[in-house]
């Protein structure tokens, strides 16, 4: 098969994100000892629990393609979805329950705990694709030859957790959840791949997500409101991504992977404890509200 098969008007790209909104909850079964998580998290698909959390495709994306074969034809091509992921904010900040207990804040988004950026969102298991929800095909004779349509269903739920409560080395003392925030830009691109693993862009869409989630403090019992938050899908284009910064990815779309550099930011914050992504301060910082901790 070549590139000529593919029947370029054929390509449909869907997105369904029916009533995805940004929310946020502190994790109940634990917040009355002081520890626990908060989740921010879009509001389909959350199964949140008093033993945990799952989080099922809020965003789900539909495309199909169809190619005419021919009885010869023995390389065959691949069609799926590429993934980038452009991770813009993820910060935390926690204050003590008084001014001199200080407070603490946490910025896992820049180097260098933060690698590569934008980066390929795939797992080696996978790569350089995203899971599949389905892949489905039909079929219909035209001569001599077989025209095939192609669907490929995936779906993703981008959620932050972090936790609610951690200890400031400067002062010693347990510093609590004021503020999570996660801004993340993500681009999803149909391609084929060829029998040369050259990688070949059909349509591709954008879309950018802001959690900004608020804490607040009864004692050991915390609060959490979505301050902020946003869920911006653009339209569907066809055709490759006019994004530069993306150009090497979709050319050689290889790791590391998104969420593997998150984990090992999440690694080199706790092991260096030092700025720029880790800064704990004597005092609280001022614009943590005197009120927050009650």
């Amino acid at each position: 098969m070549t590139k000529d098969q593919i029947d370029l008007a054929s390509i449909k790209l869907t997105v369904n994100a029916a009533g995805a909104v940004p929310d946020v909850a502190v994790a109940p079964d634990e917040t009355k000892a002081g520890k626990g998580v908060a989740r921010c998290h879009l509001t389909s698909g959350a199964r949140l629990s008093l033993s945990g959390a799952r989080f099922d495709p809020a965003i789900v994306v539909t495309a199909s393609v169809d190619v005419v074969v021919d009885p010869n034809d023995t390389k065959e091509w691949s069609f799926s979805f590429l993934q980038f992921a452009n991770l813009l904010v993820r910060e935390v900040i926690y204050g003590g329950r008084v001014e001199n207990e200080g407070s603490v804040r946490i910025n896992y988004a820049v180097p260098p705990a933060m690698g590569k950026n934008p980066s390929l969102d795939s797992t080696s298991e996978l790569a350089p694709f995203v899971n599949l929800l389905g892949s489905p095909q039909s079929e219909v004779k035209e001569g001599n030859r077989v025209r095939r349509t192609l669907t490929r269903t995936m779906g993703d739920h981008p959620n932050s957790q972090m936790p609610l409560v951690v200890q400031n080395p400067k002062t010693n003392a347990p510093n609590f959840l004021y503020n999570q925030r996660l801004d993340l830009g993500l681009t999803t691109v149909f391609v084929g791949r060829d029998p040369d693993n050259k990688i070949h862009p059909l349509a591709h869409f954008t879309w950018h997500l802001i959690y900004d989630a608020k804490f607040s403090w009864l004692g050991s019992i915390c609060t959490g409101k979505m301050a902020n938050g946003r869920f911006d899908i653009s339209n569907v284009v066809k055709g490759a991504p006019p994004d530069p910064t993306l150009s090497s990815l979709l050319n050689k779309p290889v790791g590391p992977f998104y969420n593997d550099l998150c984990k090992t930011a999440n690694e080199r914050v706790i092991n260096a404890l030092s700025p720029p992504n880790y800064v704990s301060l004597a005092t609280r910082d001022t614009g943590i509200p005197k009120n927050f901790y009650a």
